[in-house]
């Protein structure tokens, strides 16, 4: 069900659940589609909360990362199965 639906059904769901039946969706395509969309919304906001708002513990200025640092994998860091070089600080 693409995305246009969504305001349809908060307006009037019973013409809206017609409108949708009468059309053909794969599955697939819905599922692939809302998946890469939501599945988005979290990296694009933690990016954008450390980069730009950045966080503060107590008194003083919030830490904030650079675009660089924040844009990561945090895979490579934390992951058990990632080998780390004898120079790390970890």
């Amino acid at each position: 069900m693409p995305i246009r639906h969504i305001v349809g059904l908060f307006i009037d769901p019973k013409a809206e659940w017609r409108r949708v039946d009468d059309k053909n969706y794969s599955i697939a395509a819905c599922l692939l589609g809302h998946t890469l969309i939501f599945s988005l919304i979290p990296a694009v906001s933690g990016f954008i909360g450390t980069t730009r708002i950045g966080w503060q513990i107590g008194v003083g200025d919030p830490v904030k990362l650079t675009a660089a640092s924040a844009g990561q994998s945090p895979f490579s860091i934390t992951s058990p199965w990632w080998p780390r070089s004898s120079a790390s600080a970890w």
